[in-house]
């Protein structure tokens, strides 16, 4: 599987221009933004229901086929319509969902039973068959499911009694059952899809799951509208809004206008640009939430200049990072010591802490960086950095990293690519050729930071772009999968945590925040990372 992360998302974030110095932004956990609000996982509960709720999308869905949605429109709005074995909950714990138990009898099975009683929108119920189906079409590689690489130590997926399926790893695996909380455990009758065919996830072809929302009509290019599942099981997670509308707003002053304006409701993709008139408007309110993703630099290249840790080094130690997250987003961000942002941290934080803080600081120290150059013998060849046009998010760092690449003496150019050439860069290697260097937006699906550590550096890695290796990285990550005890994972984290990040395979940025507009009319959405698989619309009601 190759995540397809569309630097900036397709919502070509506009960022203040400018890179300056300010020493506002921390590397710690961000509190505070321009207007002293503070960081929230929630807002207020609905004082009731509400006929209608309107919300905008950064860009059009690709795909809701479960198994090809991994990017952020396409889960923001499957996550409200189907569902998962288990939930992921707006503080990030992991609770039963369409599995109404897992049990882990020995350390290669998992036994879930299936929540009875529940059906799909056409009235069907779901059935322990229905299950297998589902989970099944991740093994198939005819399918060829975005989400493989989390069934790759899976050895089959059995119906072992009416309403209960048992999955039999191949060796323990502590990433795999709560991945069942994502699209990786997503659940669909298996009537409709073959039914449906190539069309199932289409347009043309809908759903018929089993989420508080059902998919009522999909307009291609407009929106996407959904209806209230009036025979959801769940009465706690029933839908408030009747209808929701979810506009394919791209441009960010269309999206900007629409929030003022009150056209819309609100949005998970608040322009950065927009935040200080956002902040003033009488329309609604903004909230900051605690995200689990990260920006980096893909080194994806390593037979040029980058080839040399030393060059990877300098580079690092001679970017300033604060002034781009001053510039970028007002210091509205964690500058990072590692790539994977602290917010993945779902278990040991004491000790995940304390491995954390004993990596380098991530302030700029310009002399060191150009001894290193001279000691990798200043090398002239060209570096290319890939970036995506009408971002100012990508245009902040890429010029960042060319005053950064000019200060030591080293020839970085920057190539501007659209939107339909840049994200090919994460699932092509013939596109990745010539180019050096690309940026990112990445995440952790679930608290868990091996979700990122063992598919992007570990040799066989899915997302490897580089061709990075070290064997003892590799050894720490595949006895950390196994390890089942947190406190002995996050030691073991900590151990190759420090490897990467000598090794600088990838160059860590910063991590954000989570930023909602909600209009004046709405509350109760959730403002942390969990949208992307947690029935975040069914929360939302009267204010």
């Amino acid at each position: 599987m190759r995540r397809i992360c569309y630097a900036g998302f397709a919502a070509a974030i506009v960022l203040l221009a400018g890179c300056g110095g300010d020493d506002n932004a921390t590397e710690t956990t961000g509190t505070g933004n321009s207007t002293g609000g503070a960081s929230v996982t929630g807002t207020a509960k609905p004082s009731g229901d509400i006929e209608k709720v309107s919300w905008a999308l950064s860009y059009e869905p690709t795909s809701l086929n479960w198994v090809y949605a991994y990017n952020y429109a396409e889960n923001t709005v499957l996550a409200n319509v189907c569902e998962n074995l288990m939930r992921l909950t707006p503080d990030y714990k992991i609770e039963p969902g369409l599995a109404e138990s897992a049990e882990h009898p020995s350390p290669t099975k998992w036994v879930y039973t299936i929540r009875s009683g529940v059906t799909f929108n056409d009235g069907s119920p779901l059935t322990a068959a229905d299950v297998v189906f589902s989970l099944r079409r991740h093994l198939d590689p005819k399918v060829g499911s975005y989400w493989g690489s989390w069934w790759a130590n899976v050895k089959s997926v059995e119906k072992t009694a009416p309403m209960e399926v048992t999955v039999t790893l191949k060796r323990r695996d502590v990433i795999f059952p709560q991945m069942m909380a994502t699209p990786a455990g997503a659940i669909e009758s298996a009537a409709f899809v073959r039914k449906q065919g190539a069309k199932y996830g289409t347009p043309d072809g809908g759903l018929n799951c089993t989420g508080p929302f059902r998919l009522a009509k999909w307009s291609k290019g407009q929106n996407i509208k959904l209806v209230r599942n009036e025979g959801y099981w769940d009465s706690e997670h029933r839908a408030r809004a009747a209808e929701a509308d979810l506009s394919f707003l791209v441009a960010e002053a269309t999206r900007t206008s629409a929030l003022e304006s009150g056209q819309v409701d609100g949005t998970f993709d608040v322009p950065p640009s927009a935040l200080d008139k956002l902040e003033q408007s009488s329309a609604g309110k903004i909230f900051f939430g605690p995200s689990m993703q990260s920006f980096d630099v893909i080194v994806s290249n390593f037979k040029g200049p980058l080839g040399d840790v030393r060059v990877r080094r300098a580079l690092l130690l001679a970017l300033d990072r604060k002034g781009i997250v001053n510039a970028a987003l007002g210091g509205r961000a964690n500058v990072l010591r590692s790539v994977v942002s602290p917010s993945s941290w779902g278990y040991a934080e004491p000790t995940l802490r304390s491995g954390y803080d004993a990596l380098p600081d991530p302030g700029v120290d310009l002399e060191a960086a150009k001894k290193l150059v001279e000691e990798a013998g200043s090398p002239s060849k060209p570096i290319t950095l890939a970036t995506l046009a009408e971002d100012q998010q990508l245009s902040v760092i890429s010029l960042a990293l060319k005053d950064a690449a000019t200060k030591l003496g080293l020839n970085l150019n920057i190539k501007t690519l659209p939107v339909g050439k840049y994200a090919p860069l994460f699932f092509d290697a013939k596109a990745r050729q010539g180019i050096d260097m690309f940026l990112t937006g990445w995440y952790t699906d679930i608290p868990e930071p091996l979700n990122m550590w063992a598919t992007i550096f570990t040799s066989k890695g899915v997302s490897n772009y580089n061709g990075y290796t070290n064997p003892e990285y590799d050894r720490l990550i595949d006895e950390a999968i196994s390890a089942e005890d947190p406190e002995a994972r996050a030691a073991l984290i900590n151990k190759a945590q420090e490897i990467v990040t000598a090794d600088v395979p990838w160059i860590p940025l910063y991590a954000p925040d989570v930023r909602v507009f909600l209009s004046n009319r709405v509350t109760g959405v959730p403002t942390t990372f969990v949208y992307l698989y947690y029935p975040w619309l069914a929360d939302i009601g009267a204010a």
